[in-house]
């Protein structure tokens, strides 16, 4: 038997300990994945003590001790969620984009890609998404998921991850084009 699901099962019959090393093995993944997210230290740390307070009050309910990273993933993922502020309207997103200062000439896109200050407004772009997309871009960008992962993991259809990840893009396009333009 898997030393995790050894663990799983004995955090199901109460032992604290077992717990404490299932947080342990997972917390630096966890953390990764909750700051990949939301773009800030402090609230992925967090967000990553909530995901296993509410997986160790929650452990009892895994089915499959198999599972148990996925299911603590997927827990992160809402945590992450829930913690967004209330998706903002348009007018609002592109207030806060304005109020970014801009001081670049035109680049190419070789250049731009290494270019600090662009990196910083897709960063602040990013957090201007809605948390539907910007979740679905954060899992796809920086934890390599697939299509089928997201969907799993967000609950959600394959052609609303598509949708998402599409709309968000686009979003991203449209402020990245505006920063060139010097808008």
């Amino acid at each position: 038997m898997d030393d995790v699901v050894k663990l799983v099962l004995e955090s199901q019959k109460g032992n604290k300990d077992a717990f404490y090393q299932l947080l342990k093995r997972y917390q630096t993944a966890i953390f990764t994945i909750s700051k990949s997210i939301m773009d800030d230290y402090h609230l992925a740390k967090d967000i990553s003590q909530e995901t296993f307070l509410k997986a160790y009050q929650n452990i009892h309910s895994l089915k499959d001790p198999n599972k148990f990273w996925p299911w603590l993933k997927t827990i992160a993922i809402h945590c992450c969620y829930d913690a967004f502020p209330d998706i903002k309207n348009n007018e609002e997103m592109e207030n806060e984009m304005r109020n970014i200062t801009i001081t670049h000439d035109s680049l190419s896109v070789a250049k731009a890609l290494e270019d600090k200050e662009l990196k910083e407004v897709l960063k602040k772009s990013i957090k201007l998404l809605p948390p539907q997309e910007r979740i679905c871009i954060a899992l796809q960008t920086y934890d390599n998921y697939s299509y089928g992962e997201i969907a799993h993991t967000l609950n959600i259809s394959v052609e609303t991850v598509k949708s998402n990840l599409a709309d968000g893009r686009e979003k991203l396009r449209y402020y990245l084009i505006r920063y060139q333009k010097g808008e």
